[in-house]
């Protein structure tokens, strides 16, 4: 019988000032979107890519932070690829989205 990766997709949207808690909340609730959809994540997830989309003003911290969290929920034995792409338009928000495989 082929065996089959399951994958699972999840995104956050985060807006405000207070940049420590923002990097946070989108960390934290992409992981609990993708946790909601499946009990997978901690038990034999292989690799996960996530992209952080923000306006200019994202800081290196807040990145960091995003990476951390992430590392910290998935496994260190899962490949974790954190990628961010800038949008002008985005000043004071963040778009994480994740891809478990």
């Amino acid at each position: 019988m082929p065996e089959f990766d399951i994958t699972v997709i999840a995104s956050s949207y985060q807006a405000g000032d207070d940049k420590s808690s923002r990097a946070e909340m989108a960390a934290k609730d992409v992981m609990n979107n993708l946790m909601e959809q499946s009990s997978y994540i901690n038990k034999q997830a292989k690799s996960c890519l996530m992209n952080i989309k923000a306006g200019v003003d994202m800081t290196f911290e807040e990145f960091t932070e995003i990476s951390r969290i992430l590392w910290q929920e998935i496994g260190e034995d899962t490949t974790v690829v954190v990628g961010t792409s800038l949008d002008m338009d985005l000043q004071g928000i963040l778009v994480s989205t994740a891809v478990i495989i």
